[in-house]
Order: structure tokens, then C-alpha cells, then sequence
């Protein structure tokens, strides 16, 4: 998709793989001299930061232009050469280009030529027309494409696909007992995880990344395991969710990118054959313009494919084109009046408003509500949070009523199952978490929840969570994470 707007190959094995940055090779041979990998590394000789100068969206406009000319001699060598050097590809002008190498196609032909020369636009991506567009600034480094299914997915080829049966199944027993809490996955599909191992999708990916550590590195020599446990430090990166010093973050993830860029070229440098190994390198710029990458991490209109396929199935299927036009424009209509909308008639020329009953019937109706895409629960469900979940408490957690709760002899107290805190988040036995005294996060405990309790206490609710508390040691030389170690005073309520 980002070679359709900004005007490039689709990186692959073309001499010209990158769409953010001048980076080339004169033929397929270069890209095994030592200049062309340190050109993709953006390192010169002495091993300093050297990045190859960045495209100008300008110049691809100008070199469209020249392509054009060039097609319309009706020469395909010269076209394509020109095109390879150059390293631009307009996938619209490029038909009409066909046409004007196809003798076969004179009325084609002459119908370009006559073609006015202000509507010449026509005849090349529109993007390059888009007022305030910059199509290499404005095409962020998508971390789901570029990291989970490059990167992550060439890994876990690469190793998973060395491992002997045993091994296999040993991982497989890994995953099967492996403590899901606290990483918001319900369960590991340990067995398709195994199967199916080259053709996952980007959560799978995410999920064998997360449990490298514990499952994949007693497995790994010690080059995989210093080049795995670079990408796994490299993902606390990539995946961050929330930036408080935006320089001081990017300074790190440079640093922990040219890391992991170490460890994976020492093993061997035919990963330069792989654009999206190059492209991480492009990922700070794209997170200084746009933010943390999760807000890219893919193309957004990706999240429409449901909806348009809804709206293709129920309609006559003849003109889907129209049909999805008419379906928006119907939906927009009734957005428009039900919510009280001042509307202008074109027959009596007079501004109107919908009636009270009309618009009663989006405001007094939940069903209706969400179907139009409104969930009133999602703005107020603030107010109602944390809430115990309805779950049956199993009979081998109960647990007898801490002493702590005797300082409140008339207040009632009952143990829950589990606890949701926000929508997405919720705590129960077994779950690791993190608790901020008072907001201050410099003052952080985390834990291991034992009990959640639920006390009613003139007419307030408050929930109490009895915890095994961790101290904080150093670092594991295997695991190269922090090594939590249970206190010996463990139980707090908070």
C-alpha cells in the first residue's frame, strides 16, 4: 500500500527498497559489497551513524513527470531502465503507459494526447496532488507489518524451524502451562502455535514474543539468545504505549534498535536481502511525527473491511459501488436527524427540526443506539469502575475474612472472583500487578494477587486486594530481566 501512494517499488528484491530514504543498489550483486550494508545499516566505515538522505516528495513528482515523457516515446527499454534508476513506479500512470507501448491501441493513444492540460492530473497518482501531503512523512513505519510480521515472523522461522520433534514438543508443553494473567491473552493456542508456525497472524506473533524468555531461550545458543533477548528488550520499545520524554524515548529505542541491528547482522548479512530489517531504522521518525506506534500499527481503513463486507453482503450485489455510496449517505442522513439536526426542505425552502418522537427513538433505545455505532455505557462506565465480575468463587479459594477487616465491625464483607478495573483490564487470583501509592509511580509495588475482597461500608463500596508483595533485585544474566523476589512479609491490602 505505501508503494501505491508515494510512488515506489514494493521493496522485495528491487535495487531501491526503501520508500522513506534514498538507499540503492547499483545490481543484485551490490548488495553483497560492504558499502551496501552499511548504507542499509546507516553506519559508515568507522561504524558512526551515517543515514542515507531521505526522499523528497517534490522529486518524486518531478520524476514522475519524466517517466511520462519517456513512456510516451513508445520506447519500454528506456521506460523501464529510467524507472529502475530512479527508483519510482506510479502504478496509475503505468496503464496509461501500457497503452502507449501498445501499437495495437491507436484510438487509446490519441485520446490521451487530446487530453486537456489541466486535467493531466488524471494521468498520475492522485496523491501527488493532495494539498499539505507528504507521502514519505506521512506514511508511518507500521510496527505490525515491519516488526511482527517481519521481523518476529523471520525469527521464529528461522529458529522454530531448526528445533528436532522433541523440542517441538517440549515448547508445546511450555506454552500449554504457560500463566497467561496479566498479558491480556485469554489462552495460548499452543498447539496451532506449533503447527503452524511460518503462517501466523500478528497476535500470534506478539504472543511467542512476550513468552520468548521462559519458553523459547532454554532452546537457543548464545548468539540466539543475545539477538532474542535484544528483540525482546527492542519490543518494550516498539509497543510503548504512553511517552512522557519524547527525545529521551527515542534516544533509547535508536539505542536498542542498533543493538538488536548488531546482534542480527553478526549472524549473518544476508538479513540486508529483508527491507523491513531497514525500515526499523525509519521507526523513531515515524513515531516523533504521529506518536506512540500502536496508533499505526497498521492502516487504519483495515478497520472498515467488516463493516464494508457487511454492507456488500445485504445489498443486490450488481453495483456494489453504488450500493456502498447510498448505505453511507442513508446512515449519514439519519445521523443528521436524530440528532435533532437543523435540516433545510427542498421543496418549501424552510430550515426544520425532526420531531421530539423521532429523535425519542435513537435517545429512549439502547438497541437502536448501537446500532448506529453509540454505546452510552462506554462515556459513563467510568463512574461504575472497578466492579466485581459475576463469577462463581471456586470452592478452594474461599478464604476466611481477614482480621484487618475487624476495625469495621458493622461494615459487610464478601471475597470475589475477580475484579474488572477497566474495560479492558480486569485482576483475579494467580494475576501480577503493579500498584502506584497515592499516583506516584516512583514509589511503585508490584505483586501477586492472593484474595479480592468487596466491603460495604455506610452505604460505600470499596475493594481490597490481599497481595504477595516482590522485592526488586538484579538482573537475570539468562533471562536479562529484573529478578522479582516474593518478601518475606508478603501479604498487604490496598
Amino acid at each position: 500500500m505505501h508503494a501505491e501512494v508515494t510512488n515506489t517499488y514494493v521493496p522485495n528484491v528491487c535495487l531501491n527498497p526503501c520508500q522513506m530514504c534514498l538507499l540503492h543498489a547499483e545490481g543484485i550483486s551490490s548488495k553483497r559489497k560492504v558499502d551496501y550494508v552499511q548504507s542499509f545499516l546507516h553506519l559508515n566505515s568507522n561504524g558512526g551513524e551515517a543515514p542515507v538522505a531521505s526522499r523528497s516528495w517534490e522529486q518524486i513528482k518531478k520524476q514522475s513527470s519524466e517517466l511520462w515523457d519517456i513512456g510516451q516515446k513508445g520506447i519500454r527499454k528506456h521506460y523501464e531502465d529510467k524507472s529502475k534508476e530512479l527508483g519510482v513506479r506510479d502504478a496509475t500512470n503505468l496503464k496509461f503507459v501500457e497503452i502507449m507501448l501498445d501499437s495495437d491501441r491507436a484510438t487509446e493513444q490519441r485520446a490521451i494526447r487530446d487530453l486537456p492540460k489541466e486535467q493531466n492530473e488524471r494521468l498520475f497518482n492522485s496523491f501527488l496532488h493532495l494539498k499539505g501531503f507528504d507521502g514519505f512523512k506521512d506514511t508511518p513505519v507500521e510496527i505490525l507489518h515491519v516488526f511482527l510480521l517481519g521481523i518476529v515472523k523471520y525469527l521464529t522461522i528461522v529458529f522454530l524451524g531448526k528445533l528436532k520433534e522433541p523440542q517441538l514438543k517440549e515448547i508445546l508443553a511450555a506454552w500449554e502451562a504457560f500463566n497467561v494473567h496479566s498479558l491480556n491473552i485469554t489462552t495460548i493456542p499452543s498447539k496451532f502455535l506449533v503447527e503452524h508456525f511460518k503462517a501466523l497472524i500478528g497476535k500470534d506473533y506478539k504472543i511467542i514474543l512476550q513468552t520468548a524468555p521462559f519458553v523459547l531461550f532454554r532452546f537457543m545458543t548464545d548468539t540466539q539468545h543475545n539477538l532474542w533477548s535484544s528483540l525482546c528488550m527492542l519490543s518494550t520499545y516498539v509497543f510503548e504505549t504512553r511517552i512522557a520524554n519524547m527525545q529521551e524515548y527515542l534516544a533509547k529505542l535508536q539505542k536498542h534498535i542498533h543493538i538488536f541491528l548488531w546482534h542480527l547482522i553478526s549472524t549473518t548479512a544476508q538479513w540486508v536481502n529483508k527491507p523491513k530489517v531497514h525500515m526499523l531504522l525509519h521507526l523513531p521518525e515515524s513515531i516523533e511525527r504521529f506518536g506512540p506506534a500502536t496508533l499505526f500499527a497498521t492502516e487504519q481503513f483495515e478497520s472498515f473491511n467488516g463493516l464494508l463486507r457487511k454492507v456488500l453482503v445485504h445489498s443486490n450485489r450488481l453495483r456494489p459501488g453504488r450500493g456502498l455510496g447510498i448505505t453511507f449517505m442513508n446512515f449519514q442522513a439519519l445521523r443528521l436527524i436524530f440528532s435533532n439536526a437543523c435540516l433545510y426542505n427542498d421543496k418549501t425552502h424552510l430550515r426544520f427540526h425532526p420531531a421530539e418522537l423521532v429523535v425519542n427513538i435513537f435517545r429512549d433505545n439502547p438497541m437502536i443506539q448501537k446500532l448506529m455505532g453509540y454505546n452510552s455505557s462506554a462515556i459513563t462506565s467510568s463512574s461504575s469502575l472497578p466492579c466485581p465480575i459475576q463469577a462463581p468463587l471456586p470452592a478452594e479459594d474461599q478464604q476466611n475474612i481477614p482480621v484487618y477487616f475487624d476495625e469495621f465491625p458493622s461494615a459487610q464483607v464478601t471475597q470475589v472472583c475477580q475484579l474488572r478495573l477497566t474495560d479492558e483490564d480486569i485482576i483475579g487470583k494467580g494475576f501480577f500487578i503493579v500498584v502506584s501509592p497515592n499516583g506516584l509511580s516512583g514509589q511503585q509495588v508490584f505483586g501477586r494477587v492472593k484474595t479480592l475482597w468487596k466491603m460495604t461500608h455506610l452505604q460505600q463500596t470499596t475493594y481490597y486486594v490481599e497481595m504477595s508483595v516482590f522485592e526488586k533485585k538484579g538482573p537475570s544474566p539468562f533471562y536479562s530481566m529484573r529478578i522479582l523476589k516474593v518478601n518475606s512479609n508478603d501479604q498487604q491490602d490496598i
